[in-house]
């Protein structure tokens, strides 16, 4: 889902067109209708010694207007979800209101945060992540996998591991089969949360007790939860079959 968003910094409009409250009452309701906005709640005008303010709550979006009328301008704003067309809301405020139209509309999405390029990489902070974790746990589990599951099932046993060779097949089934899920977007959550209670024992049951240094297994760790409360995010297999269904 993402928000079409237009607003726009109108000029050259008759004074009397930004007085009258129930003409903009009734010039919001347009608007929202235009934009196929459906208003949840009676159009609010309110004058006062610093302009004119008007606002239309609607289900799943708004018109406002905030106006100087001495100086003859007017800032317009429409937002919607997904499917609404507030430009077309705009263009009707625009006619009514008569403006010159010497300040162009811009327009936003949900895709197109304000904010810079670092903003706009926000929704992607999923996709990072799982490249990082699932990256790092694939090289550990290719390593194990050609080292066989009799070498890790020893070093398992080593360790104190019960079931030694159960284990060894599990672990090496969460950094190889597993990493390579986290890194396309299959199932991220559920591996993830794998790889954390692996961290979980590997700091309990083998770092600390040889006071050994856990700065890896701390961040992978934290990287696995991370992915746990984000998910598969974008760029991943998962979304785009659910988006080809």
């Amino acid at each position: 889902m993402t928000f079409e968003h237009v607003f726009a910094d109108l000029g050259g409009i008759p004074a009397n067109r930004l007085t009258d409250p129930q003409g903009l009452a009734g010039l919001l309701l347009a608007a929202a209708n235009a934009a196929g906005l459906n208003p949840a709640n009676p159009p609010v005008v309110t004058l006062g010694p610093r302009g004119v303010s008007a606002a239309l709550v609607c289900h799943g979006g708004h018109v406002a207007m905030h106006g100087v009328p001495e100086a003859g301008l007017c800032f317009a704003d429409l937002a919607g979800v997904s499917g609404a067309l507030p430009q077309r809301g705009l263009e009707v405020i625009i006619k009514r209101l008569g403006a010159d139209g010497r300040a162009p509309a811009r327009s936003r999405d949900a895709t197109h945060p304000p904010g810079g390029f670092m903003n706009a990489l926000t929704p992607y902070a999923a996709f990072f992540m799982r490249l990082a974790v699932g990256g790092v746990f694939l090289l550990h589990g290719v390593s194990k996998f050609h080292g066989g599951i009799p070498a890790t099932a020893a070093l398992l046993h080593d360790i104190g591991f019960p079931f030694a060779i159960v284990f060894a097949v599990i672990l090496i089934a969460v950094e190889t089969i597993g990493a390579a899920c986290v890194v396309l977007g299959i199932f991220t959550r559920f591996w993830a949360l794998c790889m954390a209670l692996e961290m979980i024992v590997a700091i309990l049951a083998v770092k600390l007790p040889h006071s050994g240094n856990i700065e890896l297994e701390g961040l992978l760790f934290a990287g696995a939860i991370t992915l746990v409360a984000l998910g598969d995010g974008p760029l991943s297999i998962a979304v785009k079959l659910k988006h080809s269904s």
